[in-house]
């Protein structure tokens, strides 16, 4: 397994986040969202943990609008 190193020589561990605006499909607000993290620090199931948090948390903020 070959590591990327940043110039530092340190390995990058933390998660890049990415997100675009949001529309509406219907009666649905979509919003694309991308992780991207190295698989010594996690794998699928955790970052599908994190889309399900991001879910209901962003439908309770929606909620009351």
């Amino acid at each position: 397994m070959t590591v990327r190193a940043q110039p530092d020589n340190f390995p990058f561990f933390a998660p890049i986040v990415n997100w675009g605006r949001y529309r509406r499909e219907g009666d649905r607000l979509m919003m694309p969202v991308s992780v991207r993290l190295n698989h010594a620090v996690a794998d699928g199931y955790l970052v599908a943990k994190v889309f399900d948090l991001l879910q209901r948390e962003i439908g309770a903020f929606t909620a009351g609008a």
